[in-house]
């Protein structure tokens, strides 16, 4: 009796070996996916942590450019302020030339008139101011180009301004 009572309770410790082996089994299989997802949510944190750190360095970059493009709007616009300011003084210069050209004109004819001079001689006078004129149309012309100048520049600021 003792040998059947012994013989049976090793098959049941040996079946129950075998479940328990089966659980651990189970419980071993288990907590392999759960460490494998654990380890894969791990990596998941880690690439967005280098990512972030990516944005942040190209921010950073983004922000850098910006401050050096508007530095170089700020340069470029007083350096359209000055042109103009050139350009203005110019044409007042020219304004200012033509007006006593003009009146040196019109003063001569008077005094040929009145002293009744030939014309010859005036035109030969009038020869004699040829460089003054030439220095003035070539006031005139740098005036123009200054003009020119500031308006591709404005053309430029503002393009890099809607940008």
């Amino acid at each position: 009796m003792k040998i059947k009572l012994v013989g049976s309770t090793i098959e049941m410790l040996r079946s129950e070996n075998v479940q328990v082996r089966s659980q651990l089994s189970t419980i071993q299989r288990r907590m392999f996916q759960e460490k494998q997802q654990i380890m894969d949510y791990l990596r998941q944190i880690e690439n967005d942590l280098i990512e972030k750190e990516q944005i942040k360095q190209r921010e950073m970059l983004l922000r850098e450019d910006y401050e050096q493009l508007k530095k170089s709007i700020n340069h470029d616009q007083q350096k359209i302020e000055e042109l103009q300011k050139e350009c203005s003084n110019l044409l007042k210069t020219i304004q200012i030339q033509n007006e006593e050209k003009n009146q040196f004109q019109s003063g001569m004819k008077h005094l040929y008139s009145h002293f009744h001079i030939p014309m010859e001689s005036h035109d030969q006078f009038h020869l004699s101011f040829q460089p003054i004129e030439n220095h003035f149309n070539d006031l005139q012309n740098q005036c123009d180009l200054l003009t020119n100048q500031v308006k591709e520049l404005q053309s430029m600021f503002y393009q890099v301004k809607k940008k």
